[in-house]
């Protein structure tokens, strides 16, 4: 005699509540990006924008969009891929944005 073990299947609510809260983080996340863009469009930032490199980073891979590169002298999306680098790879400690604390701890 053999016994079966049958996992129950997840809760409704359970599922819900997983859906409600990746859905409140796509909502941060699209709200700082509307941000960003009033920030733009006041001219409010430090660089004069005429592109721009962004990955979307999720549980299943990246994904990375660009606007802005092609048939644009000005700007290269090697080097703001490089930027992009390091800002991740960086071998001091950052006071936070681009501001480097170059400064030994």
């Amino acid at each position: 005699m053999t016994a079966e073990i049958h996992q129950f299947p997840a809760s409704r609510s359970l599922h819900n509540r997983r859906v409600a809260g990746e859905q409140a983080k796509r909502n941060e996340i699209a709200e700082y990006l509307r941000t960003v863009a009033k920030w733009i469009q006041a001219d409010d930032v430090k660089s004069e924008p005429t592109a721009v490199l962004l990955v979307l980073s999720g549980k299943d891979g990246d994904e990375v969009v660009w606007k802005g590169y092609q048939d644009n002298a000005d700007v290269s999306l090697r080097d703001a891929g490089r930027a992009a680098d390091s800002q991740v790879n960086t071998l001091f400690r950052r006071r936070g944005g681009n501001f480097h604390d170059r400064r030994k701890p």
